[in-house]
C-alpha cells in the first residue's frame, strides 16, 4: 500500500513485489538447482503520483512485480524456473508521466528461466562444467515456469496519463519463463515491449 503523494520524480518511485531466488549451478555430474518461487502480491496506489524525465529504456513510475528465480546449469541437466505468484493490483489515485519510455503503472508476474545463471548461456555436448552437458541426448529442451494471473481494480476517475514516446499508460502481463533451447543458447522471454527490470 502506498498512501505517500508523489511529485516531480525521475524514475522509478514506487516498488513492490516478490523475487525468487536463483538456483545454484550442478555439482560435477549433476543437475543445476531449481529457482525459487515468487511470491503473490497485493498492492493499493492510495496518492496520486507523478513523475517526469526521459528514460533510456523502459521504465514505470509504478511497479508491482512477481518473478520467479532463475534455474541452475548442470552437466547431468538443467535446473527449472521458479513460478511466478499472482498479483492484486487496486489503483485507488491518479497517475501521471512526462518523458519517452516512462510508462504510469507497470504489473507483472513472470516465470523464471530455466537453466540459466548468465545471460545467453551457450549449451553444447562438449562444454565444460558448468555450462555443458556429458551427452548430447541431455541437451534437450527442458520446461519452464508459468507467469501467475494479473489483476488490476480502479475507478473510472482516476486518470493514467503519460507523453512520450513508448510511454505506456498501464501495462499489465503475466510472462511464462523461458525454456533451455537443445545445443543452443538459452532461449529468453520474448515481449514486444520488455518490462522494467526490478532492483
Amino acid at each position: 500500500m502506498n498512501s505517500t503523494i508523489i511529485e516531480g520524480a525521475s524514475t522509478t518511485a514506487v516498488e513492490v513485489g516478490s523475487r525468487g531466488g536463483n538456483g545454484q549451478r550442478g555439482e560435477p555430474g549433476g543437475v543445476g538447482k531449481a529457482g525459487g518461487n515468487a511470491g503473490t502480491v497485493s498492492f493499493q496506489q492510495l496518492a496520486p503520483a507523478s513523475g517526469s524525465g526521459v528514460q533510456a529504456r523502459s521504465t514505470s513510475l509504478v511497479s508491482v512485480y512477481s518473478i520467479g528465480g532463475w534455474g541452475g546449469v548442470g552437466q547431468a541437466g538443467l535446473g527449472r524456473g521458479g513460478s511466478a505468484g499472482g498479483i492484486s493490483a487496486v489503483l485507488d489515485a491518479s497517475i501521471a508521466t512526462q518523458g519517452d519510455n516512462f510508462t504510469g503503472l507497470w504489473v507483472r508476474s513472470e516465470g523464471g528461466q530455466t537453466g540459466n545463471n548468465v545471460p545467453d548461456v551457450v549449451v553444447t555436448s562438449a562444454g565444460p562444467l558448468p555450462f555443458g552437458f556429458s551427452t548430447a541426448s541431455l541437451a534437450q529442451p527442458w520446461k519452464s515456469a508459468n507467469g501467475g494471473q494479473v489483476n488490476l481494480n480502479t475507478a473510472s476517475k482516476y486518470v493514467v496519463s503519460t507523453q512520450g514516446d513508448r510511454a505506456f499508460g498501464i501495462v499489465l502481463e503475466s510472462v511464462g519463463g523461458a525454456s533451455a533451447a537443445p545445443h543452443g543458447a538459452s532461449r529468453r522471454a520474448h515481449r514486444a515491449h520488455r518490462a522494467p527490470d526490478a532492483a
